[in-house]
């Protein structure tokens, strides 16, 4: 099994990504409109796709010494944007490819010839943000993918357990409707199963844990390894998402020559204290303001109102501290994920407040 990703770019995904990711493509369809006339094609796609309708995705005449090494069982990524903000909004399980261009069904599905290299599969919808792949993958923050279509060196996921173990966790951690059996399913490539449960199970496993009286310490915590577990991943990436990726103290995001906002998704209830990962323990923090979190100098009352310690040092290099006394915290648009009262006076109580 190999993993590739194909950088389609905002405006490419805005197009056409309505036409044949998020939107099923009829095979009897395609075949009354005679944009398929292969008979060897059509006894494939009925086999692979029972229900007659699937997803689809083409690339550029360009990608062809890389698509052809494409195999049916492996995945693809496509890549919504590569900014500062961008997601890898869809994961393709390949369930067929045929190693000639289809430039007609190019030009019947998206309105242009251009993508003559076609491949087939039901879509997996992931919220997994562009920097976070970068840095799974190892790449670096000015890498720039230009539309290009990848394969991914399997080295790249020895340090996940291996490729399927990567896409395990992102089926687990990233994924907006999938639940266990469903991801099952799709690592056995079981697709009727799939299609069946492919519904709107849950917003994540966080998301959903907002629903639910918050529970202050983690019942299941993950056994703390060199690499960062998916769950702490999804932690980091939807609490810098909830917001706005700026602090929650001063609302500014510094970022890098790239790009990359210099802020941190934080646990308010400590994690070396077994914190809970729900996002109501999740605030998001500057570099400054997380470490005068941590090291103790400010907390958080149930109003949302900054605590500063009494005895803080007035001086010039306090300043961008202290001067936050009373503020009201910037909460996320979404209430269900303001901080929870039980891990603000937890908090409190642990740093002596």
């Amino acid at each position: 099994m190999n993993i590739f990703f194909h950088h389609v770019g905002q405006d490419g995904a805005d197009r056409d990504f309505p036409k044949t990711i998020q939107t099923k493509v009829q095979l009897k369809k395609l075949i009354a409109d005679k944009a398929i006339k292969d008979p060897e094609l059509i006894k494939k796609l009925e086999q692979a796709f029972p229900s007659g309708e699937f997803n689809c995705w083409g690339v550029p005449q360009g990608a062809k010494s890389v698509i052809t090494n494409l195999k049916n069982g492996d995945y693809v990524f496509l890549v919504e944007s590569s900014r500062i903000n961008g997601m890898v909004s869809a994961l393709s399980p390949v369930k067929l490819f045929e190693k000639y261009e289809m430039r007609a069904l190019s030009e019947y599905l998206w309105q242009d010839s251009k993508f003559p290299y076609i491949f087939f599969f039901d879509t997996v919808n992931i919220e997994l943000m562009w920097i976070q792949f970068l840095e799974d993958m190892g790449y670096k923050e000015n890498f720039s993918p230009r539309g290009n279509f990848y394969k991914i060196d399997n080295k790249r996921f020895d340090k996940f357990g291996g490729a399927i173990e990567y896409i395990s966790n992102i089926l687990n951690s990233y994924s907006r409707y999938l639940g266990e059996d469903t991801i099952t399913y799709i690592l056995n490539e079981d697709i009727e199963e799939y299609a069946l449960l492919n519904t709107q199970y849950e917003e994540g496993k966080l998301v959903a844990l907002a629903k639910d009286a918050p529970i202050l310490k983690d019942l299941f915590p993950s056994k703390r390894t060199v690499k960062i577990s998916s769950r702490e991943k999804a932690f980091r990436i939807l609490v810098k998402k909830n917001y706005d990726y700026k602090c929650a103290i001063c609302d500014v995001s510094l970022k890098s020559p790239t790009g990359i906002p210099a802020i941190h998704a934080s646990h308010i209830y400590p994690k070396n204290q077994n914190g809970n990962d729900d996002l109501r323990n999740g605030i998001c923090l500057c570099f400054l303001h997380h470490w005068a979190f941590d090291s103790g100098w400010l907390s958080i009352d149930d109003d949302y109102r900054i605590l500063i310690r009494d005895y803080i040092p007035k001086t010039k290099e306090y300043e961008n501290i202290y001067r936050f006394k009373e503020k009201k915290i910037n909460l996320p648009k979404d209430s269900r994920f303001w901080p929870h009262p039980l891990f603000l006076s937890a908090s409190r109580v642990f740093y002596g407040f």
